[in-house]
């Protein structure tokens, strides 16, 4: 299945479970290197509770989920404290 064709299939179930963003990176081998395929995604999410859930069967993951080394690993992040953020 293309991109396209996931990112279409599973919009509207990521977003019912709070994902507000979704990017998926793939390297690219420099002229001549030979290297195996990687591919990366980062979710952000609104809720929480509902990050895991995003990602069951039955959501949509398992027409990508193939594609990763692993099942997804989930944080939650919060912002620093103080006046100023750093990402």
């Amino acid at each position: 299945m293309s991109p396209v064709g996931y990112a279409a299939a599973t919009i509207n179930t990521a977003r019912k479970h709070g994902q507000i963003a979704h990017a998926t990176w793939s390297r690219l081998p420099n002229p001549g290197e030979t290297i195996s395929p990687e591919v990366s995604g980062v979710d952000l999410q609104i809720d929480a509770h509902q990050m895991n859930a995003c990602h069951q069967p039955g959501t949509g993951f398992e027409r990508l989920g193939p594609a990763f080394a692993g099942q997804p690993q989930t944080s939650a992040w919060q912002p620093a404290e103080g006046q100023r953020t750093a990402w």
